[in-house]
C-alpha cells in the first residue's frame, strides 16, 4: 500500500506535467515538486499503479490478476479525497450550464466567465439579465466524488459475491474507469476538441479491454479460484 500510494502520487503528478506543454517546456524544473499548487492526472496515476503491481507480483512471484483483483475494489476511493479537495477549494469546475437546477457558481472562475461572456452573446445577456458576475457551471467535483463512491460500491459488491477467475474484477474496474472518464469529460470545462477526442478514445479502449477481460474470466476453471 505504501509503494502504491507513492507511485500513484508521483505518477499522477508526472502525468499532469507531461500533458501540459506550458509546464513541460518551462524553465522551472522544480514545479513538479510543488504539490500544494495542484495538478494531477488520472491516467498517470493509473499507469504508475499498474507498473507497481506488475513489479510487486514479479518480485513476490504472485499472479498479477490475483493481486490486481484484490486492489481494484479500493482504487476508486483514491479519487474521492481529490474530489473532496476540489470541492473545498472551489477548483476543477465543470462546463457552463445556464438551465441546470443544481448548477454552481465558482468565484475562481470569474476570469474565465468574463472571457466566455465576451465571446458569447447568450452568456453576456444572461449575466446582464440576472445581474450576476459569474456563470453557473456543472459541479464536476461532486460528480467525481459521487461516481467514485458508487463505483466503489459496485466493484466491492461484485468482488464479495462473484466467483470468477483472476482478472474478472480487474476487467470490471477497467470498464468503470472508461465510464468514469467519459462522464467527467462530457462536462469538463476546459475541453479542447482534439485532446478531448483522444481522451475519449483512450477511455473507450480501456473499457473495451476491461470487457474482453471480464468475458474471458467470467467463470472459474477450478473451485480453488473462488
Amino acid at each position: 500500500m505504501f509503494f502504491g500510494f507513492v507511485a500513484v502520487l508521483a505518477g499522477s503528478r508526472i502525468g499532469y506535467f507531461l500533458s501540459q506543454p506550458d509546464y513541460l517546456f518551462s524553465a522551472d524544473h522544480f514545479a513538479v515538486l510543488r504539490f500544494w499548487e495542484g495538478g494531477t492526472s488520472f491516467y498517470g496515476g493509473l499507469t504508475a499503479a499498474t507498473l507497481v503491481l506488475a513489479a510487486y507480483s514479479c518480485v513476490k512471484k504472485l499472479v498479477f490478476f490475483r493481486l490486481s483483483d484484490s486492489v481494484a475494489p479500493l482504487a476508486f476511493i483514491a479519487v474521492m479525497p481529490a474530489a473532496a479537495g476540489d470541492i473545498s477549494n472551489g477548483a476543477h469546475w465543470g462546463s457552463v450550464s445556464l438551465h441546470l437546477p443544481w448548477a454552481v457558481m465558482f468565484p475562481l472562475s470569474e476570469c474565465e466567465d468574463a472571457l466566455q461572456a465576451g465571446n458569447c452573446p447568450i452568456y453576456r445577456t444572461w449575466m446582464q439579465d440576472y445581474e450576476y458576475a459569474l456563470l453557473p457551471r456543472h459541479p464536476l467535483q461532486v460528480y467525481e466524488f459521487s461516481l467514485g463512491g458508487f463505483f466503489t460500491y459496485v466493484i466491492g459488491l461484485t468482488a464479495r459475491y462473484r466467483r470468477s477467475k483472476p482478472g474478472f474484477i480487474t476487467g470490471l474496474f477497467l470498464i468503470l474507469v472508461g465510464l468514469y472518464k467519459m462522464v467527467t469529460l462530457a462536462v469538463y470545462a476546459k475541453n479542447v476538441p482534439d485532446i478531448t477526442v483522444i481522451q475519449v478514445l483512450i477511455a473507450a479502449g480501456i473499457a473495451s479491454a476491461g470487457l474482453v477481460l471480464m468475458l474471458y474470466n467470467r467463470w472459474p476453471r477450478k473451485l480453488s479460484y473462488g
